[in-house]
């Protein structure tokens, strides 16, 4: 629907009237009513666009109050991330983003409001209405704990891998965040947080040499990603772009995961890489896959010598 001005006073005066009324602490102090009306925002912003804005900062105020996080809570967990609210609300986001660290007062809800700003931000910067080095992203990311953004990292992660194709801007800033993340992580020596890399192999739009290269830099880091099977049932798809370094990933997992259970899991996409590796024509990814057969052989793995008679 499109936002209209003067509804509430026009044609409501009496619902703008309680909502007044509800909105003055002293009056009603109930963080229930607070979320209530945080909940509903974005109707109220498309029923009465000015009233909307005209009683933000009353709804959504500066200061660290319960009455805050209840509305903010409510507003940031049950709304999507419009772009037109980003505009009228955008120095409460800030003020939201300089609280991502703060402990809160104790208001429950069953996802952390921190955790969901971050989703909004993440599709903001999808969409190109924010920038990695705008106020509002860099005072997010200072301020949030590292869980939060392990948070925001899966979840472009889970967003982008559910995709066949991205545009190329898009992509762009996809990687840009990648980067952003990362040095963050390395400085702060929280590299746990980019565990999530994982959902990110599993989306064809993009680059197989960037998945395996971030990949491989992950591994370098000591983090082991996270969930593992996103990136091992990638990684079959990915020999037949990249077939050396298909091997290479899967090795230093298989050498990490020493474990009968992992390996019984994996058989079928172990098999398939190092069939795809053997066949490609490339040498180095032959040799690289003959040496990782034998290898599995030594272990007691030896299903895979059936490979060595059919290269």
């Amino acid at each position: 629907a499109e936002p209209t001005d003067g509804l509430l006073s026009s044609s409501a005066p009496e619902l703008a009237a309680l909502l007044q009324n509800h909105l003055d602490p002293t009056l009603d102090p109930s963080v229930a009513v607070r979320a209530a009306i945080g909940h509903h925002y974005a109707s109220l912003f498309v029923l009465d666009t000015s009233w909307a804005q005209q009683h933000a900062s009353q709804i959504f105020p500066a200061e660290d109050t319960a009455l805050r996080e209840a509305a903010w809570g409510a507003y940031v967990i049950y709304t999507r991330p419009y772009d037109e609210l980003l505009t009228a609300l955008g120095d409460i986001y800030v003020r939201s983003a300089e609280l991502a660290g703060e402990p809160g007062h104790g208001f429950r809800w069953d996802e952390a409001p921190q955790a969901h700003l971050g989703e909004h931000l993440a599709s903001f910067y999808w969409r190109a209405k924010v920038a990695l080095d705008d106020e509002l992203f860099t005072t997010y990311w200072e301020n949030a704990a590292s869980d939060i953004h392990r948070h925001v990292i899966d979840f472009v992660g889970r967003s982008v891998g559910e995709l066949p194709e991205l545009e190329a801007d898009v992509r762009e800033r996809l990687l840009g965040f990648w980067d952003f993340a990362r040095d963050r992580a390395v400085a702060s020596g929280t590299v746990d947080e980019l565990a999530p890399l994982a959902w990110w192999m599993r989306s064809e739009a993009l680059p197989a040499q960037w998945r395996l290269g971030s990949l491989s830099d992950l591994l370098d880091l000591g983090v082991k990603p996270d969930p593992l099977f996103a990136v091992i049932e990638s990684l079959p798809s990915l020999a037949r772009e990249e077939p050396t370094r298909s091997v290479e990933v899967l090795r230093r997992i298989l050498e990490a995961e020493r474990t009968e259970w992992s390996y019984d899991l994996w058989d079928e996409q172990t098999f398939e890489v190092l069939r795809v590796a053997m066949t490609s024509g490339n040498i180095e990814a032959y040799e690289r896959a003959v040496d990782t057969t034998h290898w599995l052989g030594s272990l007691g793995y030896r299903q895979y010598r059936e490979l060595l008679r059919q290269a």
